[in-house]
């Protein structure tokens, strides 16, 4: 009775408020207001950047209006500033990859991994309770004699923060790839991240550029010459200047009070920032590991992988890049593991 009662006042007085929040005069306060925020998001860059001590910050900012802002200076002061050692060795690749009801793709991820020119270590399969697990057995059971696959089943609903977060902590590698189940890898992918690495023992996160791609994948235009590697990693300062605008445009005052939209780039270094994309340290994921469903109700994007790569960059400055699509994303999946706005 309530509800309705306050649906019939909502929608009577909606179209006036509408009226007020256009006016000229009111756009002109948003404005300022944007524009506040904008300088206060350039300052905690800036500050982190330079390494300011995170308290002092948090002390400086502790009255900004920001909500995003806000978020990220909390989490910053629980990360704090980390450095990592340098890998000692040829590095093992694990494969992570969550799965929810996407048995009609996870058979052409699998075959793209069959055919890379060098084999993952392991690849940890989490099915995150789909409808039909028989069927998902059969398909991935084809895949055993070719790949070290590792099967898992949920035994409760984690999303796909945590399904993530589950797959790596059960990870042998050194190195993990984060592996959508229903995208597909370029056939060089492990060894050209295997290479990355060798190179760059000291690399917290590695991201790369992706292709899009709906219904039938028709394949990867080109096989990559690797000694031009190195001439298409993005160097430091190119991930602190993208930074550095996505703090000042990022627009964080567009976020909801009931957090369904919440602004933010996803990618956020020209390359992508999806969780397909992305290949981190096991290590470095041991300290920063995918969002619980409720920590995602209070984090400043409802994109748990954006996050992490937001997080790890601030935290570690140690992040790089490779200018070559390496996975295919497709972008007409109809299911999907899930976010915390599903609960």
């Amino acid at each position: 009775m309530l509800n309705k009662i306050y649906n019939r006042i909502y929608n009577a007085f909606i179209w006036r408020w509408n009226l007020y929040i256009n006016h000229p005069f009111f756009r002109w306060i948003d404005n300022r207001r944007v524009q506040e925020q904008r300088k206060d998001a350039i300052r905690i860059y800036t500050d982190i950047i330079e390494r300011k001590p995170i308290l002092s910050i948090l002390n400086e900012f502790k009255y900004v209006k920001s909500y995003e802002l806000q978020q990220i200076l909390k989490k910053m002061n629980q990360y704090g500033y980390k450095k990592y050692m340098p890998l000692e060795k040829e590095p093992l690749v694990s494969v992570v990859m969550p799965h929810y009801n996407h048995q009609q793709y996870i058979g052409e991820a699998l075959d793209s991994l069959a055919k890379q020119t060098v084999k993952p270590d392991e690849i940890i399969i989490i099915d995150d309770l789909s409808k039909d697990f028989d069927l998902l057995e059969k398909i991935v059971e084809k895949y055993k004699t070719s790949l070290p696959i590792r099967f898992v089943r949920a035994e409760t609903k984690l999303y796909c923060g945590p399904a993530k977060s589950y797959g790596a902590s059960l990870a042998k590698g050194d190195i993990i790839i984060m592996h959508d189940a229903d995208d597909v890898s370029h056939p060089q992918r492990i060894e050209i991240v295997k290479l990355f690495f060798n190179k760059h023992p000291d690399c917290a996160q590695l991201s790369n550029e992706m292709l899009l791609f709906s219904g039938e994948f028709k394949g990867f235009d080109e096989n990559y010459n690797l000694s031009e590697l190195e001439q298409n990693v993005l160097d430091n300062k190119s991930f602190i200047d993208r930074f550095r605008e996505i703090f000042e445009f990022q627009l964080f005052s567009k976020r909801k009070k009931n957090g369904v939209y919440r602004a933010g780039s996803y990618g956020p270094y020209g390359c992508s920032g999806s969780s397909g994309g992305i290949t981190l340290r096991k290590d470095v994921l041991n300290d920063f590991s995918y969002s619980s469903q409720e920590e995602l109700r209070t984090a400043f994007t409802s994109w748990d992988d954006y996050e992490l790569c937001t997080y790890v960059f601030l935290s570690t400055l140690a992040v790089s890049a490779i200018k070559f699509p390496l996975y295919a994303y497709r972008t007409d999946s109809s299911t999907y593991i899930g976010s915390w706005s599903d609960n």
